[in-house]
């Protein structure tokens, strides 16, 4: 039965005179151009979903802090009014006074 391609035996195998670079080869397998166009597809498609999930991630958290600002100042509005200023403010300060700073609870 004749060698495989991949596993020839030369002549003065086994002898230590083959040169580093032919044992170097004999050790690797080949890199065909399948090999090489597979291995820069899965590269390829990995930078490319890196790119997207960047920007995607960028984008989407823009708009959900956006979104969330808007929603506390809309609760903040229905919950005091609308912001007319500081007139708001001492108005407010002024009917509540009861002389407590606004601070914990004092025991």
């Amino acid at each position: 039965m004749p060698p495989s391609r991949r596993h020839r035996v030369t002549d003065d195998a086994g002898c230590g005179s083959a040169s580093a670079p032919a044992r170097s080869r004999r050790l690797r397998a080949p890199r065909t151009l399948r090999f090489r166009l597979v291995v820069m597809i899965v590269l390829l498609i990995a930078g490319v979903c890196a790119v997207v999930g960047v920007a995607t991630e960028i984008s989407l958290g823009d708009y959900l802090v956006g979104k969330l600002d808007s929603q506390l100042v809309q609760i903040h509005q229905s919950a005091t009014g609308p912001h007319q200023g500081d007139s708001v403010r001492s108005s407010c300060a002024a009917s509540t006074d009861s002389g407590d700073p606004g601070g914990p609870p004092s025991f």
